[in-house]
């Protein structure tokens, strides 16, 4: 297994014919910064208590994500070697999926809907215009896996099933970097500021 903390310089790549898993939430970080600094005006907007327990459910989803991260990674190395990391940052996902599909020199084809999101995080990026695909992400993640199935049942057996993890689409030979939603196709595009 191999993880990329610095997605422009890794040498190892993802293959063609791989299932692409996505682990965790998407915008999980970016909320919990809305959270920090927009507080007033989302209470304001939303109402204080909606406001608390959009808080509440998504601090305890990162707290998650922090306390399974070691366990799920080294649990990965061990019984499913050849998978390989992507670990999601400022970019978000679709950022990540960038990264990986430039390095390794291949497509994707993916179903957006599959992405875990929290509504919470969903009603916070409407409310501030941002794209949850595209923002902060810290703490998810996507593998490619050549046996996705297996890759979801060892994250399962050691989160006990309390984060998501799903297979959301799969890598192919070429360049075509398609992303579905329901009857619309769109194409990945790059990152902003790359």
């Amino acid at each position: 297994m191999q993880r990329h903390e610095n997605l422009s310089e890794n040498n190892t790549r993802s293959k063609a014919g791989c299932d692409i898993i996505v682990y965790g939430y998407a915008a999980l970080p970016a909320a919990t910064d809305l959270l920090s600094s927009e507080y007033a005006r989302i209470a304001e907007r939303t109402g204080q208590v909606y406001a608390d327990r959009i808080k509440y459910n998504i601090s305890a989803c990162m707290d998650s994500l922090e306390h399974y991260e070691a366990e799920v990674l080294s649990a990965i190395q061990k019984e499913d070697p050849d998978t390989v990391v992507w670990p999601c940052g400022d970019d978000g996902v679709f950022g990540a999926l960038w990264h990986m599909t430039a390095a390794s020199h291949i497509g994707i084809h993916l179903d957006v809907r599959k992405i875990p999101l929290r509504q919470g995080t969903i009603e916070l990026c409407n409310m501030f215009d941002l794209n949850p695909y595209r923002t902060k992400s810290n703490g998810c993640m996507i593998l490619t896996s050549l046996c996705g199935a297996r890759t979801v049942e060892i994250i399962n057996r050691v989160t006990e099933g309390c984060l998501p993890c799903v297979i959301a689409g799969y890598t192919l030979k070429g360049k075509e970097k398609l992303i579905i939603n329901r009857d619309e196709m769109q194409y990945l595009t790059k990152p902003q500021g790359l």
